[in-house]
């Protein structure tokens, strides 16, 4: 089964919170759960760290991952993707020799991915006729019900015609979950993107299982969403 490339982007530049990628998250660099779970799913042929940080790849090497090199710099900018990262290591080590069958994109920051939940959506992607596998979930709460603050800073509805559109009635919407996206290589090397791609599968994930770290409040969610769902798995 291990004929996957694993690419988890880890560059050293988060504005938000310092040194996200490599901060303890529960005495761990965070880091360390993406790789674990990418060697524990059976996927992966390679599991690779792109990063531009010697520290984050001492770590990353520690755990297991290769580090072929450091990230180079036109790729560690605020607004390079992490498909341009996945597709720029994809052909160098195409390069070298290696054949894969698909890439896996992890985030490094997403320590609520499990190996079975990686696994399934490999399987999902490679027994299918779509060329890309995005993480998902579903929007909490009716989408078609937001607010926004008009000019005035008083609330107005975004969709007026959703007032009185009960909850069930309204249509399911998803979002990012920002754990993962598989990519099959030719759409990839075509520089194709998930997002607008019309051969994407979602996979959904519980939103109990997901959780978006750019705040401290999110990083805090996150620790006690981990230790919960552990604590239920091995109770």
């Amino acid at each position: 089964m291990r004929e996957a490339l694993c690419v988890i982007p880890a560059r050293g530049g988060s504005k938000r919170i310092k040194n996200k990628n490599i901060r303890p998250f529960l005495g761990r660099p965070m880091i360390e759960y993406a790789i674990e779970t990418a060697l524990e799913s059976g996927c992966f042929k390679t599991v690779l760290v792109s990063t531009d940080r010697e520290d984050i790849a001492t770590i990353a090497k520690n755990c297991g991952a290769l580090v072929p090199e450091l990230r180079p710099a036109e790729l560690s900018g605020d607004y390079v993707g992490v498909m341009a990262v996945a597709q720029y290591h994809y052909q160098a080590q195409i390069m070298t020799g290696q054949r894969y069958n698909a890439i896996g994109c992890v985030y490094a920051t997403a320590p609520l991915l499990t190996a079975d939940t990686l696994r399934s959506a490999y399987q999902a992607l490679i027994s299918s006729d779509a060329d890309f596998c995005l993480s998902v979930t579903h929007f909490a709460y009716p989408i078609q019900r937001a607010l926004a603050k008009n000019r005035d800073g008083h609330l107005q509805m975004r969709e007026p015609d959703a007032l009185n559109l009960r909850s069930q009635d309204s249509e399911t919407f998803f979002h990012d979950a920002a754990q993962f996206i598989w990519a099959k290589p030719a759409p990839l090397v075509k520089g194709e993107r998930p997002m607008s791609s019309p051969r994407c599968l979602p996979f959904e994930i519980p939103c109990y299982q997901v959780q978006d770290i750019d705040t401290e409040d999110d990083w805090r969610r996150a620790e006690l969403l981990y230790q919960m769902l552990n604590t239920t798995e091995t109770a």
